[in-house]
Order: C-alpha cells, then sequence, then structure tokens
C-alpha cells in the first residue's frame, strides 16, 4: 500500500521488480532490481533529482481507490450479494 499512496499524494514510487508489484503497478512507478543496493541507490537519486518522473494513470486511481477498496470490503462482510 505505501507504494499506492504516494502515487496518489503526487509523489514518485520506487518498488523493487518482484512480479506482484509489477501487476499491481506496471509502469507508473520506478523499479530496481531486488537486492541490488548500487540499484536503488542510483535510482533513488534520479527520483530525488527529476531526472525521472512518472505519472499515475486514471485508471489505476479508479480501481485502487477507497471507495472501491470500502465496497470490496463491504462485500466480503457479507453486506452486499
Amino acid at each position: 500500500m505505501p507504494p499506492l499512496e504516494a502515487l496518489m499524494a503526487g509523489c514518485q514510487a520506487i518498488c523493487s521488480d518482484i512480479p506482484i508489484l509489477k501487476e499491481v503497478y506496471g509502469s507508473t512507478v520506478h523499479y530496481f532490481t531486488l537486492h541490488d543496493i548500487n540499484a536503488l541507490s542510483k535510482l533513488m537519486s534520479e527520483v530525488v533529482t527529476g531526472k525521472k518522473k512518472k505519472r499515475i494513470p486514471i485508471s489505476l486511481k479508479k480501481k485502487y481507490s477507497w471507495e472501491n477498496a470500502a465496497k470490496t470490503i463491504e462485500n466480503i462482510l457479507g453486506g452486499k450479494k
């Protein structure tokens, strides 16, 4: 959730390139190879200095909105059938 919260706040997000994160965030975040500290350091520097920027697509905002999360939880708890 922290990368999504960062994106929703208009910030850039950096994630390791594990499959689940790529599935959720697609091309909206910056990725580094897991356990590659040098790649992470370089990417952090590029993001902080503004050399790398990404924008969150509207579709991701809608898919993971608080409203959709509440509806999903309500459905799981049996509020709607």
